[in-house]
């Protein structure tokens, strides 16, 4: 299930489940606290945008200032 799309009781309980992830767990964390200090309703007011995609070079592209020595 998407964030966006969760209460804030579920996002309470996902908060407290150790199986989930730690970039997914910051941002469940902070949608609680954001709860808790407003009120549910303020997670309608939330505006959630698609992460952007993470471009890893390759193993042996990070050794290609080495190879001219």
């Amino acid at each position: 299930m998407r964030l966006d799309q969760m209460s804030y009781d579920e996002l309470q309980r996902v908060a407290g489940n150790p199986g989930v992830k730690d970039a997914v767990r910051a941002d469940v964390q902070l949608l609680v606290a954001i709860a808790t200090l407003w009120g549910s309703d303020a997670l309608k007011r939330v505006t959630f945008v698609p992460a952007p995609e993470v471009t890893r070079p390759a193993r042996f592209d990070l050794l290609t200032p080495f190879r001219h020595l």
